[in-house]
């Protein structure tokens, strides 16, 4: 494309075929997009579709363009749907997360009331099971002279 775009401006520019009107372009201080840029003025003046230039002389090449540009378009309205999927199976997930969160928080509150009681509980019993042998001896010695008197026992004199 870019070669026919230097031979039609060799033409209008140097009225025919001149093999070093790129060259002499870019002397002017014009590189090859100034080259480009130039040939789309021309054409745009003078009312010649630029489609039709490169249709006239490669019309496979147009053909070519046209598929490329309708896979772009298939492909990008691909990728924005797939965004699309994406973005739902992302607040889906985050959702599950939350209420995953929301249920593991009132389990830990749960567990940790369980712990709190059990931990109260666990006290009450150590410490009555510290008290257990004071209260069996003095049971015992409680109940000693009415089982001296059961049983008969005198103490010697």
């Amino acid at each position: 494309m870019i070669a026919l775009m230097i031979g039609r401006l060799r033409e209008c520019f140097f009225g025919g075929h001149n093999p070093n009107a790129a060259e002499k372009l870019q002397e002017r201080g014009r590189g090859l997009l100034g080259i480009m840029q130039l040939g789309l003025r021309f054409v745009l003046a003078e009312n010649v579709k630029l489609s039709g230039m490169v249709t006239r002389k490669h019309p496979r090449v147009n053909n070519h363009l046209q598929e490329a540009m309708a896979l772009l378009i298939s492909n990008q309205a691909s990728f924005v749907e797939q965004i699309s999927r994406n973005d739902q199976e992302r607040l889906t997930l985050q959702r599950r997360t939350e209420e995953w969160q929301r249920k593991s928080d009132e389990r830990f509150a749960r567990i940790e009331e369980w712990q709190r009681k059990s931990d109260e509980r666990f006290a009450r019993i150590e410490a009555q099971l510290v008290e257990l042998p004071k209260r069996v001896v003095q049971t015992v010695l409680d109940q000693f002279p009415r089982l001296k008197k059961e049983i008969g026992f005198k103490l010697p004199k």
